[in-house]
């Protein structure tokens, strides 16, 4: 079973507090080429989240996008673990860690969630979200053992 967003209005959002590290688990199929699969967002809609282009998946947080991209359009766990200094996000997609390119993407604290949209219900995804895990901390020691578990039960890699 999962979620579909057609990529026009289809979003969740719920109210939420939570300081940095969060570390956050998606598992989805993209079908479109855009929008944002969504995660944590503050009132100025900043936030530790995953968005979709063309090419894959990317990352950001305060602004500007992370420069490296997951590259696959097909069904995929991507983890995400928010940034407490500026330089020290970490992001992995089926597994394989996604080069930290050094960029200073900022640090904030989310107010809410968003899931298959920007915070503030723009930029709509159209894809399949078949799972959505968040942990308040950082749980880079964990993360291939979070990752396995969910592919175990979905076969993803």
């Amino acid at each position: 079973a999962s979620l579909l967003s057609d990529g026009v209005d289809d979003y969740l959002t719920v109210a939420l507090s939570a300081t940095n590290p969060t570390t956050q688990f998606f598992v989805y199929d993209k079908i479109g080429t855009g929008g944002n699969l969504g995660g944590l967002f503050n009132s100025a809609n900043y936030a530790p989240a995953l968005a979709m282009n063309a090419n894959g998946v990317y990352a950001y947080q305060s602004g500007p996008q992370f420069t490296p991209t997951y590259v696959n359009n097909n069904q995929s766990v991507v983890s995400l673990k928010s940034s407490t200094t500026g330089t020290d996000w970490a992001m992995w997609g089926n597994g394989a860690s996604i080069t930290n390119s050094g960029e200073n993407i900022g640090v904030m604290s989310p107010t809410s969630l968003h899931l298959m949209s920007r915070g503030g219900a723009t930029l709509f995804a159209n894809t399949y979200l078949q799972e959505y895990i968040v942990y308040p901390s950082d749980q880079t020691s964990n993360q291939a053992n979070i990752e396995d578990n969910i592919n175990t039960y979905y076969s993803i890699y």
